[in-house]
C-alpha cells in the first residue's frame, strides 16, 4: 500500500508530479505556438519581459513551477489567438475555438 503525500513535503511534492500530463500540455503549448507562427523569444516578449530561458524551460517542461503571470498571459494570448483552454490545459476537445465559443 502507497504512503499518503505527505502535501508539506516539497521534496516528495516534485517526485509525485505526473511527468506524462507535464509532456502533453509542453506538447501542446509548441503546437499552438507553432500554428501562430510565433517564436518562443516574441511570446517572451509579449508576455511581459519573461527571460527566452525562462520561456524555453517553461516550453520544454523543464521548469519547477511557471509563473502565475506567466499562465495568465498565455490564458490572454490564447483566447486573442482563438485557441481552446481545455484543449491547451487538457487535451480535450479541438485546438480551435469556433468564432463565439470562447467562454466555454
Amino acid at each position: 500500500m502507497s504512503q499518503p503525500i505527505d502535501t508539506n513535503n516539497k521534496k516528495q511534492r516534485r517526485r509525485n508530479r505526473d511527468p506524462e500530463a507535464r509532456d502533453a500540455f509542453c506538447s501542446r503549448l509548441r503546437m499552438a505556438v507553432a500554428a501562430r507562427k510565433v517564436s518562443q523569444r516574441d511570446l517572451a516578449k509579449k508576455f511581459g519581459g519573461f527571460s527566452l530561458p525562462t520561456t524555453s524551460r517553461i516550453f520544454q517542461g523543464e521548469a519547477h513551477t511557471v509563473p502565475i503571470d506567466f499562465m495568465v498571459r498565455l490564458a490572454e494570448w490564447a483566447m486573442a489567438e482563438n485557441i481552446s483552454l481545455v484543449w491547451l490545459m487538457t487535451g480535450s476537445g479541438p485546438m480551435e475555438l469556433i468564432v463565439g465559443e470562447a467562454t466555454r
